[in-house]
């Protein structure tokens, strides 16, 4: 491949080269301190493939390895999207818990003050008819919680 169409290749990454390295440099500590030579001189090559790159310098640079290191920072910004989406559907999940454990606990009040004797409106009434529904809503939730 011309070293031009190199470039534009990868174009899109530019922006991100710092933040790479700097993740890379993250590893490489963990690897050293792990004593495992092996990643820690992949992860090595590929920083300097990134500096080569960004100074522009394509006469000896690995494409295979910068394309390695480009696609794992992908791969690592959909696992940090999937991570976030995760993250709000438990939120909007718990939301949802908390919304439906207190309208149990409201029609669980309408019952005790119908126990004892009060009158119900209309739309009290209608409200305690919903429990089972209720009750049904919130264990479904708690399962898919679980998971």
């Amino acid at each position: 491949m011309a070293k031009e169409n190199f470039k534009l290749k990868y174009l899109e990454y530019e922006p991100y080269i710092e933040d790479i390295i700097f993740n890379l440099k993250e590893r490489l500590k963990d690897a050293q301190s792990n004593k495992n030579a092996n990643d820690a001189t992949r992860i090595q090559d590929q920083i300097w493939t990134l500096r080569d790159y960004q100074a522009g310098c394509m006469r000896n640079i690995n494409e295979n390895l910068l394309k390695e290191t480009f696609d794992s920072f992908q791969n690592s910004i959909k696992q940090t999207e999937l991570n976030n989406n995760t993250t709000v559907v438990l939120d909007e999940n718990a939301k949802k818990m908390k919304t439906l454990n207190k309208k149990r606990d409201q029609i669980l009040k309408l019952i005790e003050k119908q126990s004892k004797g009060e009158k119900l409106e209309k739309n009290q009434i209608e409200k305690i008819l919903h429990l089972a529904q209720v009750e049904k809503e919130i264990e479904s939730l708690k399962a898919a919680m679980s998971i």
